[in-house]
């Protein structure tokens, strides 16, 4: 066999010395080695294609691998036009080595469909194999050499590499229910997690706990991997009962990373009932427990990890919260102040703070009856806006508030350029904290809920940058676009974005037509708040009346039709319209004035 080997390559080489033709070959041949993944079988095949194989009269060379992870086993019966190619197998240290040799019997030269299989090479997996393996066109022990109809080697031909990755050692999925200890809040928020989640194609099951001590709020995002779950919740005399049922919707096997939060959920705390503690566990009641892999086969040695809630006492511990706005493009946003667990109260204090340089105090609501008398003193010092409130039942009798009731309301204006997000949160400044019961003794373990207002971007035109920043702290960041499909989707460090698994991303190069884009953050497997992106132009008209003068705007150029327009009053000259134009909206203050000449269209594209 060798002997014959020998004695066709060196045909193939006299043949291509002794004719001496030009090329005639169009587009470059291709040859390409397959690929496969998370290889757990004891061989693999791996198949040779082509493409632009056109009047082709001799191929040779050689394949070559790592021969500690793939040994050679066999090749398969070549493809009609390549009868006669011969194959010798070789090892050279740890290296695998396959020579090949063809050349067309009737010297016609022969053409092949592209993507046609050649040949496949069959490999035994060494056992323990780990990582992965290159597959590659090599010339070594025989040169690659490839001739066209008129045996002139051609130059430019393609040769593309295989991989073959291995499964590492098999160790089973672990789903875990998150614990928390000396629950005094009347909310919970318990994460499920999991580790070795490989290659998984389903998961299904149920989550039981105590009902008389925590009921069922609501479910976190879950992570994106698990698109399309679906939850179910239910009660079943004193068990709480949570039913969880995925199905990968394009039959694609995901893997995530470990401790991962796969969902949250959110559980109220029962005041009445809140002692002691309650496991949560996984259960196959009213789903049965089911985990699959990427044949669709359940998997049995699934760990299923409980957790425990555990509480401070039965009394809980009356909550004060900040509602929070986002994506805000009004020039005003009015923020609720609501309550939990405000039971036979005599008088409260404290104080509001935010940053005056994006939001600017309007005014407050009439409080809620019975904080009748409430006091309010809006101040501002440096950066800080600040409002101060007071109050105490005027009969001194105790007053008890339903959960989530709004005492107050706060409207602020949203001042020009304000970006990005700002906090408002409870403060000892300028007047402290303070919250009396029946007995006029303070509450000492009071909750104050902070919020947040996020901006939609509004930047001046094409070109521009502005960043985000997630409202939510984690390990994991990654930031997701919807353009307007309705679809988040993950984006990529680019010509546009940067930081993209960081908790701010930076957004350049921005083109106006992106307006409307919305952006979020994946911050451990929970959604931040959305960041819409919007272009705005005010007018400035210091140069003239024209609306067609780009010096007369702040982002000195003239709007396009995906940027809002905004007319303040007191501009030097009031805005005249003297062509046809279009924007996507205009805000104009009461006082100003915009002219549109006779015959002259102004078309507003905007939602």
């Amino acid at each position: 066999m060798k002997k014959k080997f020998l004695q066709a390559s060196y045909f193939l080489f006299a043949l291509l010395l002794l004719i001496n033709t030009k090329k005639t070959i169009a587009q470059a041949p291709e040859f390409a080695l397959g690929s496969v993944n998370n290889v757990a079988t004891t061989t693999v095949v791996i198949p040779v294609t082509s493409k632009n194989f056109k009047q082709i009269l001799a191929w040779q060379g050689s394949v070559n691998w790592d021969n500690s992870k793939l040994t050679y086993s066999g090749i398969s019966t070549p493809i009609a036009q390549l009868t006669g190619m011969v194959f010798n197998a070789s090892v050279a240290s740890s290296s695998g080595r396959l020579a090949f040799i063809w050349f067309d019997d009737n010297l016609t030269g022969q053409t092949i469909t592209d993507n046609t299989i050649l040949f496949n090479i069959t490999f035994n997996v060494v056992p323990g194999a780990t990582a992965s393996t290159d597959i590659i066109f090599s010339g070594t022990p025989t040169a690659l050499v490839l001739s066209d109809v008129n045996a002139v080697p051609i130059n430019d031909v393609v040769y593309t590499k295989g991989t073959v990755s291995f499964l590492a050692a098999y160790i089973p999925p672990e789903f875990i229910i998150g614990s928390v200890a000396n629950v005094s809040a009347s909310t919970v928020v318990i994460p499920v997690t999991c580790k070795n989640f490989s290659q998984l194609l389903a998961i299904q099951g149920s989550i039981n706990w105590d009902n008389n001590k925590l009921t069922y709020a609501g479910i976190g995002t879950p992570a994106v991997q698990l698109t399309g779950i679906q939850f179910n919740a239910s009660v079943n005399v004193t068990t709480g009962r949570l039913g969880f049922v995925w199905l990968e919707n394009n039959l694609t096997p995901q893997t995530i990373a470990d401790n991962t939060v796969l969902f949250s959920i959110t559980f109220n705390v029962v005041s009445a009932g809140a002692n002691g503690s309650t496991d949560i566990v996984f259960s196959n009641t009213p789903t049965q427990l089911l985990i699959s892999d990427a044949a669709a086969t359940p998997l049995n040695d699934v760990v299923f990890t409980k957790g425990t809630v555990s509480f401070t006492g039965a009394v809980l511990p009356p909550e004060f919260s900040i509602g929070s706005a986002f994506n805000v493009s009004t020039a005003t946003v009015v923020i609720p102040v609501t309550t939990k667990n405000f039971v036979q109260l005599l008088a409260m204090q404290g104080s509001i703070n935010w940053d005056n340089t994006k939001l600017s105090y309007a005014s407050t609501s009439t409080p809620f009856a019975q904080l009748s008398g409430m006091l309010f003193n809006p101040a501002v010092a440096g950066n800080t806006g600040q409002l101060s409130y007071l109050w105490s039942d005027i009969n001194l009798l105790p007053q008890t508030i339903a959960d989530n009731t709004v005492l107050f309301t706060i409207t602020f204006n949203v001042l020009p350029g304000a970006s990005g997000v700002t906090d408002i949160i409870f403060s000892n400044t300028p007047s402290s904290l303070l919250l009396s019961n029946a007995s006029f003794a303070a509450v000492t373990n009071s909750v104050y809920n902070n919020g947040n207002v996020s901006f939609s971007a509004s930047i001046c035109g094409s070109g521009a940058s502005t960043t985000f920043t997630s409202n939510l702290t984690g390990i994991s960041y990654q930031w997701q676009t919807d353009a307007g499909t309705g679809i988040f989707s993950n984006i990529t460090d680019n010509s546009n974005y940067s930081g993209v698994t960081l908790k701010t991303v930076n957004l350049t190069n921005l083109p106006t037509a992106w307006a409307g884009y919305k952006y979020r953050c994946i911050v451990n497997g929970v959604a931040s708040n959305v960041f819409k992106l919007s272009f705005s132009n005010t007018w400035f008209g210091t140069q003239s009346t024209a609306w067609e003068t780009a010096a007369n705007w702040s982002c000195g150029t003239i709007p396009d039709v995906y940027t809002d327009v905004i007319i303040n009053a007191g501009s030097p000259n009031n805005p005249i319209i003297n062509a046809n134009t279009s924007c996507r909206s205009i805000t104009a203050n009461a006082a100003s004035l915009l002219t549109i000449k006779a015959g002259i269209n102004l078309i507003l594209l905007g939602k």
